[in-house]
């Protein structure tokens, strides 16, 4: 994702130049952080639905959480390989619906959501 932002800022002094490029890097990568009501809704909606079916059909699944990481694995039965699984660093979308909507897509073969990779990228 392509964003463009305009920053004055004075040549003669560039320190100072540079001190406002690093603090609008900063806002910028802070606001990839904050999902707004609607999208956060829009995960929980997607999540639940993916996580309802894949009951629905029987599948049983295990959530993991370490200090470093969060995973998810599928089974269709334990005695079985599991059929899918994906593991992330922790809290790297800074929203536990994002973040569960994210690695159900991952485990299941389904493609990532656009607001959500328009805003945070693939950093999964």
């Amino acid at each position: 994702m392509e964003q463009i932002i305009t920053l004055k800022v004075d040549l003669e002094h560039p320190n100072e130049a540079h001190h406002a490029i690093d603090e609008a890097t900063k806002a910028y990568e802070e606001s990839k952080k904050r999902w707004d009501a609607f999208e956060i809704n829009e995960a929980k909606s997607r999540a639940q639905d993916i996580l309802y079916n894949l009951c629905n059909e029987g599948y049983s699944m295990i959530w993991t959480v370490t200090d470093g990481a969060v995973g998810l694995t599928i089974w269709k039965n334990f005695g079985e390989p599991c059929v899918g699984q994906c593991y992330m660093p922790k809290e790297n979308l800074y929203n536990i619906w994002v973040e569960k909507l994210v690695a159900l897509c991952i485990a299941t073969g389904k493609e990532v959501p656009k607001f959500i990779t328009d805003k945070a990228g693939e950093c999964w």
